[in-house]
């Protein structure tokens, strides 16, 4: 029967938010590297805030293999609406083989991300 355990994003200090300061695809956040192998598994769960207060921010989310980059046509794009609270931009994708998830923004600074996995082992 497989267990489940809620951690923190690899990236994250204490489950604190990660702020987005890239904003383009050469340099990206790194915001969680998932499990290693092939039989655990990472559900990852991830929300943004936008404290950007004269516009909407597009935040672009990539999964990048290990040893691997990752291309603008890979990347999962996202609006965040400017000082909405939390939006969700990830609801429980599931990853492993030490994926890296990445992030960057149109504009630095402002976006920051939060979450947690559910790490599933058998």
């Amino acid at each position: 029967m497989p267990l489940y355990t809620k951690r923190f994003l690899s990236e994250s200090v204490n489950g604190g938010g990660i702020i987005v300061t890239y904003t383009t695809t050469a340099n990206t956040n790194l915001i969680h590297t998932a499990v290693a192998g092939e039989v655990d598994y990472d559900e990852v769960w991830l929300f943004a805030s936008n404290y950007n207060p004269d516009s909407d921010t597009l935040l672009f989310i990539g999964l990048q293999p290990s040893g691997g980059s990752i291309t603008e046509a890979q990347l999962i794009t996202t609006n965040v609406p400017s000082r909405m609270g939390l939006y969700t931009i990830m609801p429980g994708l599931v990853v492993n083989k030490a994926v890296e998830i990445r992030a960057l923004a149109d504009t630095a600074n402002y976006i920051t991300i939060f979450g947690y996995v559910n790490r599933i082992t058998s």
